[in-house]
Parts: C-alpha cells; sequence; structure tokens
C-alpha cells in the first residue's frame, strides 16, 4: 500500500528529508510494520552535492536514523510502530511511475504500462502528461494515448 501526499507520515518524512536537500519520491507500507521511503534529489536544489550526483548512501543512512528517532519518539501519531522495519533508498533507474509528478518528470524517458484485464503491455517513450492521460510513441505503432485510470502498473524502462 502507498501513502498519499496528503498523509501526516508524507509530510513528517518530507520535511526530515529536506534538512538535506531530499524530497520524497514517494513512500510505501508493503505490510504491517515495514516502511519503504525513497528520496532523490531535485534538479536545482541548493546542495553541498550537485544535483547530477543524487542520491547517495550517506543521504539514505542520515535519514533513516532520523526517521528511526522520528518513529522512536512519535511515529504512532503518524501510525507508524515504533518497531516498524524501514529502508530508505533512490527510487533507482527504472523507479515506479504512480503519482502525476512522476509521470511528468519521466516524460522524454522510455517507460513500460502494464493494465489491468491482462492486456499486453505497452513500452514507448513518453511524450506528453495531459491531466490525465499519457501520450507515448510506441516503436512499429502509431502514437497512443492512454488514460492513466487504465494502467495497472507504470515504471521506467531504463535501456542498459
Amino acid at each position: 500500500m502507498f501513502v498519499e501526499r496528503n498523509d501526516a507520515l508524507w509530510k513528517e518524512v518530507e520535511s526530515l528529508a529536506a534538512i538535506d536537500g531530499l524530497s520524497v519520491y514517494d513512500i510505501e507500507k508493503p505490510s504491517a510494520g515495514r516502511v519503504r521511503v525513497f528520496v532523490h534529489r531535485q534538479l536545482g536544489q541548493d546542495s553541498d552535492v550537485s544535483a547530477e550526483s543524487g542520491v547517495s548512501s550517506e543521504d539514505c543512512s542520515r535519514l533513516l536514523r532520523r526517521l528511526q528517532s522520528f518513529f522512536l519518539a512519535e511515529g504512532t501519531t503518524v501510525g507508524v510502530s515504533p518497531e516498524s522495519g524501514l529502508e530508505v533508498s533512490s527510487p533507482g533507474v527504472n523507479r515506479k511511475l504512480r503519482l502525476l509528478e512522476q509521470f511528468q518528470s519521466a516524460v522524454g524517458e522510455r517507460i513500460k504500462l502494464t493494465f489491468e484485464g491482462g492486456a499486453a503491455p505497452i513500452v514507448g517513450q513518453l511524450n506528453i502528461v495531459k491531466e490525465n492521460e499519457l501520450f507515448l510513441s510506441v516503436e512499429n505503432s502509431d502514437d497512443v494515448s492512454i488514460p492513466l485510470t487504465k494502467i495497472k502498473k507504470a515504471s521506467v524502462d531504463f535501456k542498459f
């Protein structure tokens, strides 16, 4: 289960991440007693580390320690047990896309979409995100438009 941006947990994690010039990319609670936090460094943010360097393991370790202290002291106020398992990492190059701003940040990148009902996945370059619709260029096909409501899973599909 993913945490929404307006949730108290998201807001607390965001404020703690901002101390090191990081932003919350997403938060997942995959099971009771587990919290996964994905952070990234936004381009153009003032920081001692250049935006191009991304998120380091030291960044993740510092935020992990801050979050552990916060969860011990006040975790129950945001629905997290002090004993919860916690992971902090970057979303990675093949990051999941769920929120509108995540899709917007992936414009120009190759993405993979899967759909409810077993329809074949689509891989293509994301060209435009307009309100609740994606516009993609797909190899050997016409450009397609896909409503966000039809998408079961989406991720960047970086070709190495």
